[in-house]
């Protein structure tokens, strides 16, 4: 993996997880205040985490976007390993390289990835979970699952997949076929998301992935930012209770008007609340 210094414009990078698969992302920033390293959510790419990654390099950070296995321009697990433990490893080489102070941000799967992460070995200096906690709500996630599933077959034009994602979150307008575009391939003739369909296979018991995240962030003592999004099912109030529970100090922030995003959209309404938090910590270390 490159080590050369990057600039405001995107540096396409690809690194390879320890398992051997390859990753594609891009660095932007120079790093003089960290890094800053996104990892998106199911079924999302890269692109998802695009506009706030620039901000991010021109606030003074490297920032790091990356497709996750099984999405975008990375490689698919032959064997179809997308555990959270396994989307964990893509970060290793990310880590190993990256300008201290680092700050991981994980969009829902991501999320779980981010937590993972945890154990490699590297010291983080903050977690923000975006709208995403090691405890979950089954509606949510089967709500998620349904859209996954009705995206099998393809779709005719990009009108049809864009229509879906608004079938997703009823109370949000549908985007513009426009906005899909870069996120669909074409296979015989027909459209498909860029993502594996094996991704949404793992993890189906959550009261199992529950326990395990929540076993990896009582080993770490790191302020915590929850973001969660008003109108998403994914999380509840008991979410953030036992999130406390688990980090007592965690910060909460419910964004109003936002629902959980998957293919097509972006994550870039986030940015201020991260941005923000992080400044907060650096005063607090120069305090």
């Amino acid at each position: 993996m490159s080590t050369s210094r990057p600039t405001l414009e995107a540096a396409p990078t690809t690194w390879r997880a320890p398992d051997g698969l390859r990753i594609a992302g891009e660095r932007l920033g120079s790093g003089e205040r960290g890094t800053v390293i996104f990892a998106h959510g199911i079924a999302q790419s890269r692109h998802s985490w695009r506009k706030a990654a620039a901000e991010a390099a021109a606030a003074g950070f490297a920032a790091v976007i990356f497709d996750s296995r099984g999405h975008g321009d990375s490689d698919h697990a032959p064997g179809g390993e997308y555990s959270s433990a396994g989307n964990a490893q893509d970060l290793a080489p990310l880590l190993v390289s990256a300008t201290a102070p680092v700050y991981l941000v994980g969009y829902s799967q991501g999320g779980d990835a981010a937590i993972e992460a945890l154990d490699l070995g590297t010291v983080v200096s903050g977690l923000v979970l975006v709208d995403v906690a090691p405890w979950v709500e089954p509606a949510g996630v089967g709500d998620v699952q349904r859209f996954l599933e009705a995206s099998l077959s393809g779709f005719d034009a990009a009108e049809q997949a864009a229509a879906a994602l608004g079938l997703l979150n009823p109370d949000q307008p549908a985007p513009p076929a426009t906005a899909v575009t870069r996120s669909l391939v074409e296979r015989d003739a027909r459209l498909y998301w860029r993502w594996d369909p094996r991704v949404f296979d793992t993890d189906p018991d959550l009261d199992a992935r529950g326990r395990r995240l929540d076993a990896v962030l009582s080993r770490f003592e790191l302020p915590v930012l929850l973001l969660r999004a008003r109108e998403s099912q994914m999380l509840s109030d008991r979410s953030v209770a036992r999130l406390r529970e688990v980090r007592p100090g965690a910060e909460v922030r419910v964004l109003d008007g936002v629902a959980h995003g998957v293919s097509g959209s972006t994550n870039h309404v986030y940015w201020r609340h991260i941005h923000d938090f992080i400044t907060s910590l650096e005063g607090a270390r120069n305090d």
